[in-house]
């Protein structure tokens, strides 16, 4: 499947949510973000709803990383 970068700052996180649903219902799935760099990857438009979440604990933490596995 091919695979592109978007490159986009965004502060507000409800409309940097949006931004990532409207591409996952164009078919654009996000794979992998860091910092300013989002990764999308082809797929099926609509096939994905994306949520931000905040954690209470840094990811390497127990708890947080139970979370994780348990959403994945």
């Amino acid at each position: 499947m091919k695979r592109f970068a978007v490159y986009k700052y965004m502060v507000d996180f409800e409309k940097r949510e949006q931004w990532i649903n409207q591409m996952a219902s164009k078919g654009f799935n996000l794979i992998d973000r860091s910092g300013i760099r989002f990764l999308f990857e082809e797929g099926i438009p609509g096939e994905y709803t994306y949520r931000i979440q905040f954690l209470k604990h840094f990811p390497s933490h127990l708890e947080s990383q139970a979370y994780i596995a348990f959403m994945e």
